[in-house]
């Protein structure tokens, strides 16, 4: 019986070698960011827009690529999942949001960071969209959202 166990164990072994062996390669050489989004085919597109937008305005490494690389992970997107794995700590570096109540209670339980100074150079303050998304977007006058889209700046 013993050596039917210890035969099971090496076959077992042997196998996980060869599938860690032969899984594709996780690694980069730069930073990753992670977007908890939908597994929506147009997330590619964006994504490969992101990347030659970094290019195009000299975010790149000594080679010429990308000096961040932006994954997809659509498997976590649904609220509890998003607030479990951020309080844990591995949680993604974008997610989805759709309202205000949401916002205020990532916010609550520290998922957020606040990006105020950022959105007023980078130009995605609130001040870029519409006044009525103001409070969907802030918390006591600071910014912890951002729309998915820049436009010119709204006048009111």
């Amino acid at each position: 019986m013993k050596y039917i166990f210890l035969a099971i164990a090496v076959i077992l072994t042997i196998l996980s070698v060869i599938r860690a062996m032969t899984l594709p390669d996780q690694s980069s050489k730069v930073p990753v960011i992670y977007w908890t989004t939908d597994p929506n085919p147009a997330r590619t597109v964006q994504i490969e827009l992101f990347h030659k937008w970094l290019i195009k305005n000299g975010y790149v490494t000594k080679e010429g690529t990308p000096i961040v690389e932006l994954r997809l992970d659509t498997a976590n997107n649904t609220a509890q999942k998003v607030i479990v794995q951020g309080v844990s700590g591995v949680g993604s570096d974008i997610w989805d949001m759709f309202s205000g109540p949401t916002v205020r209670l990532h916010n609550s339980i520290g998922l957020l960071e606040d990006v105020t100074e950022a959105g007023k150079e980078l130009s995605f303050s609130p001040d870029f969209t519409f006044p009525a998304l103001y409070s969907d977007l802030t918390i006591n006058d600071r910014q912890y959202a951002s729309l998915a889209m820049s436009t010119p700046p709204c006048t009111g």
